[in-house]
């Protein structure tokens, strides 16, 4: 009898721990979505990117509508720097800020690793060697035929 209530309390102390790291899983998402700064977005505000320039101190490239702003951003201050034209910036999305594989590709774990630790030790090395190519949109196909 002793050996089912411990095959029991083990199996209640698993479950327990499963359900928080679940937990802890889903609430790290909820929040990392919630406070993330880059790529941050709504309908006629959007944050292009941000750039530390020391402690508690950024400067960010941002778009109100049509028109884009350099700001500084301190821990009690957000200032203008300068409004910016469009031609002043590269907002080309070819690549993505994050990594370098190309839009509209993908690429797996196993091989994000075998590119980076490639990269790190000075071979030279490119990404589209390791990046699956996205399909062919098909509803143009249709529509010539």
């Amino acid at each position: 009898m002793e050996i089912v209530k411990s095959v029991f309390s083990l199996l209640f102390g698993l479950v327990l721990f499963v359900g928080i790291l679940y937990l802890a899983y889903f609430s790290t998402k909820l929040i990392g979505k919630r406070y993330s700064l880059n790529g941050r977005k709504g309908r006629n505000l959007k944050l292009h990117e941000t750039l530390p320039v020391g402690r508690d101190m950024n400067i960010a490239i941002t778009q109100a509508g049509e028109r884009f702003f350099l700001i500084g951003i301190t821990e009690d201050r957000i200032s203008l720097i300068s409004e910016l034209s469009r031609s002043d910036l590269d907002l080309s999305e070819e690549l993505s800020e994050s990594s370098a594989v190309p839009k509209g590709s993908s690429i797996s774990f196993a091989d994000a690793l075998k590119y980076n630790i490639n990269k790190k030790l000075g071979r030279d090395v490119d990404i589209n060697d390791y990046t699956t190519p996205a399909e062919p949109d098909k509803t143009e196909d249709a529509a010539d035929d």
